[in-house]
Formats: C-alpha cells, structure tokens, sequence
C-alpha cells in the first residue's frame, strides 16, 4: 500500500484529501491549525497530525514514516513552510510534489510578478528573477533615496555611493541630538556634546549606518521630526512658520513610514500627542489638522501609486496585503503576537543597556509631576518641553512596537531579526537615551529615582523574556548584525556561534549590575551625582561601541569580502570562457538566495534568475549550483570556486573552439546529462 504524507492548507489540499479517503493508500495529512482539522473528513486510511512543525520534526518525521511521497499543498504565501519542507524531503531522499491552485488567465500586456528592485525597473532592468522570492511590504517611494546612483554603470562605485548616502543620513541623528539637547534645558557645552557623541556612537547606529537597510534609515526621518516639533514654541504673527513646520512634520512622518510601515505608528502618536498639548494647555509648533492631511495624502498617494505600477515594481500587495496576511496568521497562531511583542521590549530595554527604560520611567516621573503641579496650581518642576518630549516618544514606543509586530505576524517568527525586530524599534529607541541624559544633566538623580528605575528595567525585561521563552521552544539564534547592543552585553558567550534564548538571561544580570553600580555612588556622592552617573553610562556606551564594531562590523566585512570574492571569481569563469558578462542569461540553481542577489548586482546588464531545485532551467544559460547539474542539451563545467559549479548550458557550451573547455578553469569536465 502506498504511504502519502499530505500538508494542507488550501481548498485544493482539503479536497485531495477527501479523494484520498477510502482509497487503497495510507495517507498521514499535517495541518497547521485544530481548525483545520476540522475541516478533513474522517477515515481509516487517514491520520491527522495539527499544529507547525519545524524543519527538525518534519525530517525526523520523514525518517521515521518512509512515505513512498509527500504532497505539498500549503498556501501558495507560505513560503517559509514550503522551504522547509522542500528541504526536509531533499535530506531524506523523499519524492516531492507541489500542489497549486490555476493561474487566472493573463493578457498580453499584464505582467504579474511579485517584487522587483524599484531603482533598477525605473531604469528598465529586469531584477524580478532574483527579488521576486524576497517580498515587500513597503511601497513606492521606498527605494528612491538611492535612485540617482543606478545611473552609475559601476557597481563598486555605485556601493561607495550608497554608503555616502547612509553616512550622510545618519549623520543628521547626532545633529539633531545636539540642537535637542538645548531646547530640553542642558545649558554646558560640554553636556551637550557629551549626549551628541553618545546618541552618534550608539551600537545601532554605529552598525546599521554600514548597511543598506531601509527600515532602520527611518530613525533618521523619527529624529528629524522631533527636531521640527521641539524647534520652538508657535508664536503669534508665525503662523505661516508653523504651517510650513505642520507640512514638514507630516513630509517627514510619511517618509519614515515609507521605510518602515511600523512608522504609522508615529503618526498616531504625534496625534495624540497634539491632543495631549491642547487638553494641558502647551503651545505646541505644528497644526493638526494640516500635518494630518499631509501624511494622508502621501500616504495614499503612496498607495495607489503601488497599484498602478505593480506590473512595474512588482510588490506583493504592500501594507494592506500584509495586514491581510496578518490577520490570518494570528486567527491560525494567537501567540504570535506575544512573541513579537515581547521579543521587541526585551530588545529596547537590553539593546539600550537599560537607558531606554530609564529613559521611560523619567518620563513617566516628568509627566505625573507636571500633572500633580497642574492640579494644585503649583510651579512646575519640570520644563514643559520635556514633559511634552517624554509623552510624544512614549506615545511612538507604545505605537510602533505593537504595530510592528502586528505588521510581523505573518512571517516566520522563528527567525530572529522578525522577532526581535532590532531594525523597526531602533527608530524609537535612541530618543531615550537622549531623555536619560537630559534628566540628570538638568534635574539630576536620586536614590529613590535610580532605584525605580532599576526595578522598572529589570521587571520590563524578565516579563518581556517570559513572553517570548513562553511561546517558543528552543533556543533562538541571534545575528550580532541583526541585534546590536545585545550582542555587546554577552561577555563570556560564544557569539561566534550564534547566540541562544538561553544566552539571554545574562543582559538582564550585567544591566543589573551596572545600575547598582551608579546606586551607591548617588548616594555617596550627592553634589556630583547625575555628573558620576553619566560617565558610568557613558564608558558602558563606549564599550557597547567597540564590542559591536568588533564582532558586528569586522567579522561582517570579512564574509562580505569572501561572498563578492566568489562573486567576481565567477564573473571571471563566464567572462573568460564567452568573452564578457554582458546581457548573459545566468540562472543561480539551489544555492544560496544571496549569492543570486550578489551576482545580479554584479552583472546588472544580464539576467539573473534563482531557481530552486526541482525547476526548469533555460534552453541557453549558465548555471551556478552548489551541486550537479542534468540537462537534455550539452552542458560543460567552466569553472569551479569553492564548493560552487559554474556551468554554459545549450548553445552557450557551443563555442568556435568546438566545445573544448577553457585551458585553466580549474577541474572542468564536459559532460552531457543523460
């Protein structure tokens, strides 16, 4: 009797599995949810396994069962599950077929793809082979910062180009840190500069401003925009400077969203906090009303602009999909939005070495001063700016991380930049960090204030650790790229091999440690206090620096140099054996997905196609695979770098010199697949 494995989550799925039941075979069908379930009929021959199984289990499974075949017919989005079934069947040698839903029909004129590189369409370059597995929820101003440098034929130059652009960008955060710290009340030079350095050496931003990330690029629009609402108090006979500043504020909202959709968040709460000023009668320097109907109308505009050109730039249905896909994925897995949630506080409080939450808690100490003086009609304590600056980025804190993780659902949450979401929290981290400073700088520290915010810190973070370790099983793997500053906390951990949820618990202890460290020197030394305490900080911040530079940076940039290594070795092998890299037809078969990214880059002229295992590969191409390659035409190895094959496919393997291999490609073989 033939013994199937069937994993369902369509129509089609649930009615291969009705056909299923009562035929001579023995059929086990995995499902995702208890309703899911529910929804197959019940037969001898058919055994129901519900809930996600990880890769592992799935391959173990495969082990244990030999089905003679393994159907898949998941949904067509769920890539991540498709992967990894793909990949359990390929270690255990199991036959794999793929069940999907018919196409609608297509005229002439439409193409439908499903994400491409927007800077690369706009020059009429097709990248749609390489970027169309990746996906994206963001929209059509998205890879505009970036246009003008496609315009350069050279790829190096074209990436120094880049970097100007990220270097020039991030460095507008100390900036704006310098010109924030006088308007909330730090007066000395050197205080000032102190925050400004400590803001622009940040382990965030000291990485992500040498990567070409765009999510964490909004933190710089977020900074900018505090910069415009804190610029100064609206005056009359300035109404025309506020109405400019209203259109800023709303320009800058929308470009931080059109990086990271999480950043709709801040817009909600820039309009909390407008109404915060007006019910605590603070003057405030921006309209709500026309920064409002400013960030709509890009906002839309943004919308529909993906719509018409989404033969054009290829995005998989932008934020509303997403939120679509969202919705779904949390009616099937409810304890996803948990996870994500407590992965992102766990990541603001540990990443920040805990100033972020001191940041909060002075904030939250600011506010409820300035209320109990408001009520009392007494002098207030607190400037009024300060306040009002603690309220707008505890408002964008309390926004953005549950919108991000909503955003974030959808996708695999066992991988760690989606469940830390280090690059979407960035954006509403550092102004803390300006708040801690400012506080004791201007109003110094206590005792009683420390020891709160000790207590706050260290409950936020176990509490967000028990959210995520309460809804995932298994040690969860951190990138020091991907989750600066929490990589810088783990002294005595081989962060070489990545670290676990388990590794974790040792942030809490040393962000412990270094707060009761400042204890007993506020209160031994009361003159000098807020001074002593912004030094120990400010040496944890130095070392939080390096430790970052040496294991995000230095380490990054030598498996980067190794990958554009590999890059240019195989440019070499297909240059040499036809004569150049130009408009060629290169096809990257099961190998890595970044390899395809690098070689496209590389050769932006050609046509670079990823295609997984089990795809039809072009009449005429080359091939780079990590494994042999079968093909009914001829087929010649030109080269060999590493543990990557560089094959001509077809005519391509055709040359004046009678197929003969080049003379030192390094171990070539002709060969003809049979």
């Amino acid at each position: 009797m033939c013994n199937i494995c069937v994993f369902a989550g369509t129509t089609e799925g649930r009615e291969l599995v009705e056909f299923l039941a009562g035929q001579p075979v023995q059929a086990t069908v995995c499902v995702a949810t208890e309703y899911g379930e529910t929804l197959l009929p019940e037969a001898e021959n058919i055994t129901i396994l519900a809930g996600r199984i990880p890769v592992e289990d799935i391959i173990r499974m495969l082990q244990r069962m030999r089905f003679d075949l393994v159907i898949d017919a998941t949904h067509p989005y769920a890539t991540s599950i498709t992967e990894s079934i793909c990949t359990a069947c390929r270690e255990t040698e199991t036959e794999y077929l793929r069940l999907l839903r018919q196409s609608s029909e297509q005229t002439e004129d439409v193409v439908c793809v499903e994400n491409a590189a927007a800077a690369a369409a706009f020059l009429g370059r097709d990248w749609t082979g390489v970027m169309s597995p990746v996906g994206s929820i963001s929209g059509f101003l998205r890879g505009i910062p970036y246009l003008p440098t496609m315009l350069c034929p050279d790829p190096v130059f074209q990436y120094k180009l880049f970097m100007l652009i990220n270097s020039a960008a991030y460095a507008l955060i100390p900036l704006s840190a310098f010109r924030l710290t006088e308007k909330l009340g730090v007066t000395k030079l050197w205080q000032r500069l102190l925050v400004t350095a400590l803001c622009g050496i940040f382990p965030s931003v000291l990485i992500y401003s040498h990567y070409l990330l765009s999510e964490p690029l909004s933190a710089v629009f977020v900074w900018l925009l505090l910069l415009v609402i804190f610029r100064g108090e609206k005056e009359n006979g300035k109404k025309a400077g506020a109405f400019f500043a209203s259109v800023t504020a709303g320009v800058l909202t929308a470009c931080a969203y059109f990086l990271s959709p999480s950043c709709a968040g801040v817009f909600l709460a820039v309009c909390l906090y407008c109404l915060y000023a007006k019910l605590a009668g603070v003057r405030k320097s921006i309209y709500f009303s026309t920064y409002a109907i400013t960030f709509i109308l890009l906002f839309a505009a943004d919308i529909i602009l993906t719509w018409l050109t989404n033969d054009l730039y290829a995005y998989s249905g932008g934020i509303l999909q997403s939120v679509a896909g969202s919705l779904q994925a949390l009616s099937e897995n409810s304890a996803a939005l948990l996870t994500l949630i407590g992965g992102r506080l766990y990541y603001f409080i540990i990443s920040s070495w805990g100033l972020g939450g001191a940041g909060v808690t002075f904030a939250v100490i600011a506010l409820v001063s300035f209320i109990r003086c408001k009520r009392r009609k007494e002098e207030q304590y607190y400037d009024n700016r300060f306040v009002s600056m603690g309220v707008l980025c505890t408002l964008m804190l309390i926004f953005a991380v549950p919108l991000d993780a909503f955003i974030k659902a959808d996708c695999d949450i066992s991988a760690q930049d989606t469940v830390f979401g280090a690059a979407s929290v960035f954006a509403v981290t550092i102004p803390f960090i300006l708040l801690f400073f400012c506080y004791i700088f201007v109003y110094g520290i206590s005792y009683t204030r420390l020891l709160i915010s000790v207590t706050g810190n260290g409950l936020a973070a176990t509490a967000a650790l028990l959210m995520y370790n309460c809804t995932q099983s298994g040690g969860q793997i951190l990138s020091n790229v991907m989750t600066p500053g929490i990589a810088s906390m783990l002294i005595g951990c081989d962060s070489s091999a990545g670290l676990t949820s388990s590794d974790m618990l040792y942030p809490i202890c040393l962000l412990f440690t270094v707060f009761a460290a400042a204890v007993p020197v506020v209160c031994c030394t009361k003159n000098h206090a807020s001074v002593i305490t912004a030094f120990i900080f400010t040496g944890v911040i130095c070392y939080a620096c390096v430790s970052s530079a040496s294991s995000g940076l230095f380490g990054y940039a030598e498996e980067s140099r190794e990958n554009v290594s590999d890059t240019l070795e195989i440019n070499r092998c297909i240059a040499e054996y036809s004569g150049g890299t130009e408009n060629k037809t290169i096809i990257v078969y099961d190998n890595d997905r970044m390899t395809a990214m690098s070689i496209q880059y590389y050769n932006q002229s050609s046509t670079v196609k990823y295609i997984k295992e089990g795809g039809t590969l072009p009449t005429d191409c080359y091939v780079v695979s990590s494994d042999s390659v079968k093909v009914s035409g001829a087929c010649v190895l030109i080269g060999r770098i590493n543990d990557i094959n560089v094959y001509a496919i077809g005519n391509n393997a055709i040359r004046h010199d009678n197929g003969e291999p080049p003379e030192k490609p390094g171990n070539n073989t002709i060969s003809e697949s049979k």
